[in-house]
C-alpha cells in the first residue's frame, strides 16, 4: 500500500510473515489468521507539544509503527493497493467532507472517476493523477492467448482467433517472452476489439503497432507495457493499414521499459498513426519508461493516402517516465477531425509541449493542461506548423509543474511556435499559492502570451493565484480576467485593453498605459498604479461594494468614467497635485433606498491621502 500527497510518498508492505514500512519490520508474527483492522493517519505534528509528524499505524488498537517517515519524491497523489504484483486499486485525488472521512460517499467526492482498479502497473512513480488511464479488460474475452512468445512478424490477434472475427468478439493476448522484429496486436481484415499486453521480456527491434501491417480492424485496438516489458522499437497506434473504425489506446506502464527512434527526421518514439485512418479517437498514456524521441499523437504522414484522418480526438498523456524530445498532441500531416490534446501531470520533458500539431489540419481546436512534471522547453496551446481551426487553450494548475531548463525559464502561449489559429485562445494560471519551490509556478518568472498567431481574442485568466507578485512577462493579450478570489500583483497587462475583476478578487497593477476598460464586480479590488491610459471606462453594472484605488493622479481625471446599466458617469475629483498622492474611489450602498444608490454613482465617493512636500 502506497500513500501520498503528490510530493511525499510512503509504502507499507503486508503478508503472512511481516508488517514493513519501507525497509523497516513493524510487525513479524504470523498474519495469516489474523483479523485485526489496519488502521493508518498521517499526523502533521506539533514539536511544541511533543507530537512528533509522520504516518501512524494500527493493527487492532496495537500502535505498530509512530511517526513513520515519508520519502521525498514523486509520489503518487492518493492511495494505491497492489495485490501480489497483479492489480491495483487506485484511489486519488479524493477530498474529505464535513464527517472527516478521507473517503467519503460518492457523493462528498471531487473525483469520484478517479477511483478505479487496474490490472496494469499504475503511474505509482508519478507526482500527479495517471490521467488518461482506463480499466484494462482482463475477463470477458471470446478468445485469450497468455504468456504468448514473439518471433519474426507477430500477429498478437492471429494467436488467438485466425478467422475474420465477429461484430462482438473481443480477443485479450499477453507476450511474456521473445524478441520479433515487429508485433502488431492485429495485422489484417479483423472483426472485433483486440488487447494487446506485453507483460514481460517480449521486445520488437523494429516497432509495435495496436493495428497494422494491412486491412481493416473493424472495431477498438488496444496495446500497453506493463510489469517488467523491457521495451524496444517505435509505437504505431495503426501502420500502413486500411483503418480502425473505432478507437486506440496505447498505456505505457512499464517502469524500465526504453523505446526507440523511427527515422530522423522528425524522430520520433510513439505516434498515433502512420499513414492510416482512424475513425475513433487516439489516446496515448505515459506512466513510466524511456522515450528517445518525441511522442505524437497524430499523424506521421499520409504519403499513403492523401487524406489520412483520424476521426476523433487525439489526447497524449505525460504522468512519469522521460521524454527525450517534444510531446505533440496533433502530427506531421493529415486531419483531426476532433481536436488535439496534451496533459502533463509528471516526468521529464526535453523538449517543448505542443496541443496541435507540427503539420496537417487540427479541425476542433487544441488544448494543453499542465499539473506537475518538469517541461524543459516551452509550452504551446497550439503547434509548430500547420493548421488549427477553432479555440486553443493552455492551463497550468498547481505548484508543482517546472517550465525551466538550466538556469532559463520556458515560455506559455496559447498559439504556437508557427501555423495558424483561426479562434481565440485562452491561457489559465489555475490554484497558485505562495510556497518555497526553487522553481514552481509561485517563482514563475518566464514569458506568457497569448499567441502571436492567434487571430482571434487573447485571454489570461488569474484563476485562484494568491502569490504576492506574479513575476511572469505577459504579452500579446487582448483581454486579462482574475477570478475566483485571486490576489496577486502583476507588472503589466501585455498589451490587453480589457481587465474582468470577478467577485472577491483583489489585484495590484504596477504601470498601467493601453487599460480602456475595467469591469469590477462585487468587493472586488484593484490598486494602478502609474495609470497613464487616455482613457478608462470602469463597468460597475450590478455591482455595489468595490474599492479602486490611483497610486498617482492621472492627467486628465475627466477621462474616467464610471459606466451602469449603460449609463456613464462623470469621476467627480480633485486636480489639486499638492493634496492628492493617491485616491480610492469605494461605492456604498444606500441603505434602504436602490433608487439612491445609483443616483449617487454621479457623486461616488473617494478619500484623499496628504502628500507632504519638503
Amino acid at each position: 500500500m502506497s500513500l501520498g500527497n503528490g510530493s511525499f510518498y510512503g509504502t507499507l508492505n503486508i503478508n503472512e510473515a511481516y508488517i514493513k514500512w519501507g525497509d523497516t519490520i513493524l510487525y513479524s508474527l504470523d498474519m495469516s489468521a489474523n483479523t485485526e483492522n489496519l488502521r493508518l493517519a498521517y499526523v502533521t505534528g506539533n514539536e511544541q507539544e511533543g507530537l512528533k509528524g509522520g504516518y501512524y499505524v494500527w493493527l487492532g488498537d496495537m500502535l505498530i509503527g509512530e511517526a513513520l517517515s515519508v520519502t521525498s519524491g514523486s509520489g503518487c497523489n492518493g492511495v494505491i493497493i497492489q495485490y501480489d504484483g497483479s492489480g491495483n486499486a487506485i484511489l486519488k485525488d479524493l477530498s474529505m467532507d464535513g464527517t472527516g472521512s478521507y473517503a467519503p460517499t460518492t457523493s462528498g467526492l471531487v473525483n469520484e472517476n478517479n477511483a478505479f482498479v487496474s490490472a496494469g502497473a499504475d503511474a505509482g512513480g508519478s507526482s500527479s493523477t495517471p490521467e488518461g488511464n482506463i480499466a484494462w479488460p482482463e475477463t470477458g474475452f471470446t478468445h485469450t492467448a497468455a504468456n504468448q512468445n514473439c518471433s519474426g512478424a507477430f500477429n498478437a490477434r492471429a494467436a488467438a482467433d485466425s478467422s475474420a472475427g465477429t461484430a462482438g468478439n473481443s480477443v485479450g493476448v499477453t507476450i511474456a517472452s521473445g524478441n520479433a522484429a515487429y508485433i502488431y496486436a492485429n495485422s489484417g481484415n479483423y472483426t472485433g476489439d483486440v488487447w494487446l499486453t506485453i507483460a514481460h521480456e517480449g521486445q520488437a527491434s523494429s516497432w509495435y503497432a495496436a493495428h497494422g501491417a494491412s486491412g481493416t480492424l473493424d472495431g477498438n485496438a488496444g496495446l500497453r507495457f506493463t510489469d517488467t516489458a523491457a521495451g524496444g522499437g517505435t509505437v504505431f497506434g495503426a501502420v500502413n493499414s486500411g483503418s480502425v473504425t473505432g478507437n486506440v489506446y496505447l498505456e505505457f506502464s512499464a517502469e524500465n521499459a526504453a523505446f526507440g527512434t523511427f527515422t530522423s527526421t522528425n524522430a520520433s518514439s510513439v505516434v498515433g498513426s502512420y499513414a492510416t485512418d482512424i475513425m475513433g479517437n487516439v489516446d496515448i498514456v505515459v506512466n513510466s519508461g524511456t522515450f528517445s524521441s518525441q511522442i505524437m499523437g497524430g499523424i506521421y504522414t499520409n504519403a499513403q493516402n492523401a487524406t489520412t484522418t483520424i476521426g476523433g480526438a487525439t489526447s497524449v498523456y505525460i504522468n512519469g517516465g522521460t521524454v527525450s524530445g517534444d510531446v505533440v498532441g496533433g502530427g506531421l500531416a493529415g486531419a483531426i477531425s476532433g481536436g488535439s490534446n496534451a496533459t502533463v501531470t509528471g516526468g521529464v520533458i526535453s523538449g517543448s509541449v505542443y496541443g496541435a500539431g507540427k503539420g496537417g489540419a487540427i479541425l476542433q481546436g487544441s488544448n494543453v493542461r499542465v499539473t506537475g512534471g518538469t517541461v524543459r522547453g516551452n509550452i504551446y496551446a497550439g503547434g509548430s506548423g500547420g493548421s488549427v481551426q477553432g479555440d486553443t487553450s493552455v492551463t497550468v494548475s498547481g505548484n508543482s509543474a517546472t517550465l525551466r531548463n538550466g538556469d532559463a525559464w520556458g515560455s506559455i502561449s496559447g498559439g504556437g511556435s508557427g501555423g495558424t489559429v483561426t479562434g481565440n485562445s485562452v491561457v489559465r494560471i489555475q490554484d497558485i499559492s505562495s510556497g518555497t519551490s526553487a522553481y514552481g509556478f509561485d517563482k514563475y518568472a518566464g514569458t506568457i502570451s497569448g499567441g502571436t498567431n492567434v487571430s482571434g481574442t487573447r485571454t489570461l485568466v488569474l484563476d485562484h493565484v494568491t502569490v504576492g507578485h506574479f513575476q511572469a512577462s505577459l504579452a500579446d493579450f487582448t483581454h486579462v480576467s482574475v477570478v475566483n478570489h485571486t490576489n496577486t500583483a502583476l507588472d503589466s497587462l501585455g498589451g490587453a485593453l480589457t481587465v474582468t475583476m470577478e467577485a472577491g478578487s483583489s489585484l495590484v497593477l504596477n504601470g498601467v498605459s493601453g487599460l480602456t476598460m475595467l469591469i469590477l464586480g462585487e468587493h472586488a479590488s484593484l490598486t494602478l498604479q502609474g495609470l497613464t491610459a487616455d482613457m478608462v471606462i470602469v463597468d460597475i453594472t450590478g455591482t455595489s461594494n468595490y474599492t479602486l484605488s490611483l497610486t498617482e493622479i492621472p492627467a486628465n481625471p475627466d477621462n474616467i468614467k464610471f459606466l451602469n446599466d449603460g449609463v456613464l458617469y462623470d469621476a467627480v475629483m480633485s486636480t489639486d497635485p499638492q493634496a492628492n498622492s493617491a485616491m480610492v474611489f469605494a461605492q456604498v450602498p444606500e441603505p434602504g433606498s436602490a433608487s439612491l444608490g445609483l443616483a449617487g454613482l454621479a457623486f461616488l465617493l473617494w478619500r484623499r491621502r496628504r502628500k507632504m512636500f519638503h
